[in-house]
């Protein structure tokens, strides 16, 4: 079947090398940018996958597999390896995801050591105890991961805190809504956000706090309220932004003139 798709292409008119080289191109680079909004990390297989359907014909597998390899070369894709994927299997990043992370990572070093821990360790153990046992109540048994990251989280003295989990491990519901509460009963603000709208409603509502996506949030104040906590969901981006009093996420509204009168 690929053979025979191949053929066809090569048989195609007007598709030439160059056209052939140009469609690959433009299939990677597009496939490479579509995964990569869900990915930071994905198999070569899927992005040969995904270029191919996209070139629609208009290039050979073989076309699709030498624009992967150029893109390699001029390190527009960095080869990495991502947990789920087989030993061995070859994975990719786009370099603005790696440019991004580097980015995020220099922040999080420079915040570091910055603040004063919300509780002790004796203080924080205890509130993670509170929270488990009314999570037993109500069916849900917290696992031994979920307990150090919450305690770790409650007795950071970081601005910036990084939480990984796979998906559907409680991370919101567990960690970050008992961290919310435990914020909010020493008189501070809790805003939730994240990339999307539906992203930051459902973080929003499993913390019980405002929502907005992090674009709103920094088209309110580019300074990103830097006398704030953050918290960082790394599998989705999610964000949960905590400041003490007026935050400066919302300013003031402004007063409106009135309306000159007419000549």
């Amino acid at each position: 079947m690929v053979a025979g798709a191949e053929a066809r292409a090569l048989a195609m008119p007007g598709l030439g090398t160059d056209a052939r080289t140009a469609a690959a191109d433009e299939a990677v680079v597009f496939a490479a940018a579509h995964i990569s909004e869900h990915d930071a990390i994905f198999p070569a297989a899927r992005l040969e996958r995904d270029a191919a359907i996209r070139a629609r014909g208009h290039a050979t597998h073989a076309d699709i597999r030498a624009a992967i390899n150029r893109a390699e070369h001029a390190q527009a894709l960095v080869i990495r390896h991502a947990p789920r994927m087989a030993q061995g299997a070859t994975g990719y990043a786009t370099r603005e995801a790696v440019e991004t992370e580097q980015h995020m990572l220099g922040i999080e070093r420079e915040g570091r050591g910055t603040l004063t821990p919300l509780y002790g360790r004796i203080r924080a153990k205890t509130v993670v105890e509170a929270a488990r046992l009314r999570s037993a109540e109500r069916g849900h048994t917290w696992t031994k991961g979920q307990e150090d990251a919450t305690q770790a989280l409650l007795m950071s003295a970081n601005r910036i805190t990084g939480l990984q989990g796979a998906a559907g491990t409680a991370k919101t519901s567990t960690v970050i809504a008992t961290f919310a509460e435990a914020a909010r009963a020493q008189g501070l603000t809790i805003r939730a956000m994240a990339p999307t709208s539906a992203a930051a409603e459902l973080l929003g509502r499993a913390v019980d706090a405002e929502h907005m996506t992090v674009k709103r949030m920094l088209l309110a104040d580019p300074a990103r309220g830097r006398d704030g906590r953050r918290g960082m969901d790394r599998r989705r981006g999610q964000h949960d932004g905590r400041q003490r009093g007026r935050s400066a996420l919302h300013p003031r509204p402004r007063r409106r003139r009135a309306p000159r009168p007419r000549r």
